[in-house]
Parts: C-alpha cells; structure tokens; sequence
C-alpha cells in the first residue's frame, strides 16, 4: 500500500489547516503535489520584505525553484550572500 503524497499534504494543508507544516513535511521529505502552496508561501515571504527567508526556502526546496521565483530571487540573492559572509566576518 502506498500514500499519494500530494494527496496526504493537501489533506495537511487544506482540512487541517496547516499549510506550513504542510511545505515543512515536503521540504524535509522531497515531496511533490503542493507547488502552489510553495509559491504562495514564497511569494507572501518575498512581498513582506522578508527576502532572506523567502530566498532561505526557495534553496531548501528544489519545488520552489520555478521561473517566477528565480526571477524575483536573483534581485536580492547576491545582496544576501554578501550580507551573510559580512555577518560571518563580524562574528569571527
């Protein structure tokens, strides 16, 4: 017997209410059916101004990684990895 991934995360995410633990259980198990959600959850991060965590998802999860949301990553993505090896170089 085998569990429809898709089905099982939309299940998590839809009745129960839960579309982050939803994006969370894909993330961490390479899990498809929810490429919409991922979008959203990237595009409300990316819109909020939130662009190290918006760019931080779309690395850890290979789903997000779509035309839209590299275009709108590749703006800020080397902002970001030159702030974090400043950040490194700080705390050292």
């Amino acid at each position: 017997m085998t569990i429809d991934d898709s089905i099982l995360l939309r299940y998590i995410a839809e009745i129960l209410g839960k579309p982050d633990l939803a994006i969370r259980l894909a993330i961490r198990h390479d899990l498809a059916g929810i490429e919409r959600l991922y979008t959203e959850k990237f595009m409300a991060l990316y819109n909020a101004g939130d662009y190290e965590n918006a760019v931080v998802m779309a690395a850890k999860s290979p789903k997000v990684k779509t035309d839209d949301t590299i275009c709108h990553t590749n703006n800020n993505l080397l902002y970001y990895i030159i702030m974090f090896i400043v950040t490194l170089i700080i705390s050292y």
